[in-house]
């Protein structure tokens, strides 16, 4: 019991994917911490045939604040389609249930993140990341944390894609690797 709930504290939210693979950006290593995925590489897969689609997701590790309380904290940079609970705004957030309880707000508090504030726009799901509770954004948000933060010009850190495409051949047109969303962990 105790090793499946630190399994799922580390990966629970990649398990979670909306995705048949996950497109990692970078060469052949197939690395969350070290893939990036340029907008051309994210077109390439969106244009591709049988693919369905294709969801940019930017993933940090990072802490967040509220008030007086600091948390470490997965940022995940989405769109809106990404889910029902996904923010739609940019300047607001979605946290997990954990998130919430931990920085101790509800909808409408204020959360900081690298300085930046934002809105809680909702409280919903029980992802995990790298053993830290998930806080997602909009995926522009993200991608304006990530310049900030030292990866200029990244438009996500994985895909979340689905369909049944030639993936060898999209992957190597795109220069990407992909992989089912279990074996990407």
């Amino acid at each position: 019991g105790l090793t499946g709930g630190l399994a799922a504290q580390n990966v629970s939210a990649v398990l979670a994917l909306p995705a048949d693979r996950v497109v990692f950006g970078g060469g052949t290593e197939q690395s969350f911490s070290d893939s990036v995925v340029t907008e051309q590489q994210a077109s390439s897969w969106e244009s591709a045939d049988g693919v369905s689609a294709v969801e940019p997701v930017g993933i940090s590790q990072t802490s967040a604040e509220a008030g007086s309380t600091r948390a470490a904290v997965s940022l995940f940079g989405v769109r809106p389609t990404f889910g029902p609970d996904a923010p739609t705004h940019e300047g607001t957030l979605t946290l997990s249930v954990d998130a919430a309880e931990t920085l101790d707000v509800q909808v409408g508090a204020e959360v900081a993140v690298a300085g930046t504030t934002y809105t809680v726009a909702a409280v919903a799901g029980d992802g995990w990341y790298s053993h830290a509770p998930v806080v997602q954004m909009t995926l522009q948000d993200w991608q304006t944390y990530s310049a900030a933060t030292g990866a200029p010009g990244a438009h996500a850190t994985v895909l979340a894609v689905s369909g049944d495409p030639d993936w060898a051949a999209t992957d190597e047109s795109a220069g990407t690797t992909s992989s089912s969303v279990l074996g990407s962990v």
